[in-house]
């Protein structure tokens, strides 16, 4: 079924590519026929100056441009271009068949272009730049040594967290990538420009209506809404904005080194799935001293633990999140833990029956409620208490964050780029059929299985950003 639904995928997408070329050979094809129609000599029915040519002489007398006209007109064809509210660019502006991830790379390829410069902007608290589909596009044209320019809002230096601000610098850090800072959106017309390629005789460029399409997460570029349009111009008047280069040095953030703490994390919780959370809270207590303190003084009781993660749908995940918290409760000892709830605010998921079912550890779960069941259920095994929020993505916050209270009010705060969505387990099936209770039992005896081990993802590494307030 898994291999039949990606022969699907691979299919659908050769399809989408040959559409995209055949619209936009037709579409060309009928300017340029509507250009022959239109002869300079305003002759009666075809002559030299317009249709009639060798091939076509001895046809004489069966062309009329004028018959032809009156089909291929100027109206049919306009219909074929932007709507005006559209025409970013102005005349120039044409429909972006393709995503832009694609669009981005094809037009690099095909013009030979040095580098490519991308926009950002948009509500920070929209921002996802672990995630972000710039970030990966950024990698792949660098790694390719192609320039990356990535423009970002003048003022969101200060506002940006400790996490995000570590993440750009590791990216301002490679060869061909370099950040600069503009105190005004680009603007084309209505439009919000989104790309632009440099150093070739072509120079592309991508607009957008919403400025969610520059907000810099996983839908950069990505137009979702069914009436709105990416938009692209090649060689068009374009503004020109302002900007100040910014190395890795101002934008890697200031670490207080008693309280902060920033972990790069490769291979080092690689092994057994059973020990996963153990792993890592040694890694906190050896990497924070701060933290340490908290986790080990006897005095200190857990008021309050928290976690947000927008991500979190699938066993796999839900189970190493439940060995997180289950080795934290062993570190502080029962007297210590008590009958704190764990708070645990995660997205709503949005229904896709249309999809192949789940059957894999890594899958989603279809519904709010069973993902609810067994996580409360896999918790209660432990002796733990759950609390489940389903929200909205918009009122969760973009970071996966893990905040643990103490009685004497400090706070030791984990914030995740990825999550444990980063670690990944060899293929192994899960029974979604069952229920709550029984897949709680499951995934316990997936866990116990010493054959079932946590490795690191496809990601390079992933990093963890550790505080003590």
């Amino acid at each position: 079924m898994n291999s039949t639904h990606h022969q699907s995928n691979c299919l659908m997408h050769q399809v989408e590519k040959i559409y995209v070329l055949l619209l936009n050979w037709l579409v060309t094809l009928f300017q340029q026929a509507y250009q022959k129609l239109c002869c300079p000599e305003n002759c009666d029915s075809a002559c030299p100056h317009c249709v009639l040519d060798f091939d076509q002489r001895f046809a004489m007398d069966n062309l009329d441009r004028h018959q032809a006209i009156r089909w291929l007109n100027k109206e049919w064809l306009d219909d074929l271009q932007l709507p005006g509210e559209f025409a970013f660019f102005g005349p120039a502006s044409a429909p972006e068949h393709k995503k832009i991830y694609e669009a981005i790379l094809y037009t690099v390829g095909k013009h030979s272009c040095r580098g490519v410069r991308c926009y950002t902007g948009a509500p920070l608290d929209t921002w996802e730049i672990a995630s972000s589909s710039l970030r990966t596009l950024t990698y792949k044209l660098a790694g390719q040594d192609i320039d990356v320019e990535i423009v970002l809002p003048g003022e969101c230096l200060d506002k940006l967290d400790t996490l995000d601000s570590y993440l750009l610098a590791g990216m301002a850090d490679l060869p061909h990538v370099r950040f600069l800072s503009s105190k005004q959106e680009l603007r084309a017309g209505q439009g919000h420009v989104i790309a632009e390629t440099i150093g070739s005789e072509v120079c592309s460029h991508w607009a957008g209506k919403n400025e969610s399409v520059i907000s810099f997460n996983q839908d950069w570029g990505q137009i979702e809404e069914t009436d709105n349009i990416l938009v692209r111009c090649d060689n068009g008047e374009v503004p020109v904005s302002l900007k100040r280069s910014m190395g890795a040095d101002e934008l890697r953030p200031v670490i207080n080194e008693n309280n902060d703490c920033i972990l790069d994390v490769y291979q080092e919780l690689n092994g057994s799935m059973k020990e996963f959370g153990t792993g890592f809270w040694q890694l906190i207590l050896d990497k924070h001293s701060a933290g340490k303190e908290l986790l080990t003084d006897d005095a200190l009781a857990v008021k309050s633990v928290q976690y947000h993660d927008r991500y979190l749908k699938s066993p796999l995940t839900a189970g190493l999140f439940f060995l997180l918290i289950d080795a934290l409760r062993q570190i502080v000892g029962e007297t210590r833990w008590g009958s704190v709830y764990v708070d645990f605010t995660t997205m709503n998921i949005k229904s896709d029956k249309g999809y192949y079912p789940s059957s894999r550890l890594w899958d989603d779960w279809k519904e709010n409620g069973i993902r609810k069941e067994v996580m409360k259920e896999l918790f209660s095994s432990r002796g733990m208490n759950l609390t489940l929020r389903n929200k909205e993505k918009r009122e969760i916050p973009h970071h996966r964050k893990l905040t643990v209270e103490f009685t004497s009010n400090d706070k030791l705060i984990i914030s995740f780029d990825q999550g444990v969505s980063y670690w990944q387990t060899k293929y192994t099936e899960f029974d979604f059929s069952l229920t709550a209770g029984q897949q709680a039992e499951h995934f316990n005896r997936i866990i116990n299985n010493p054959e079932n081990r946590i490795h690191a993802g496809d990601a390079n590494h992933t990093i963890l950003a550790v505080k003590r307030v």
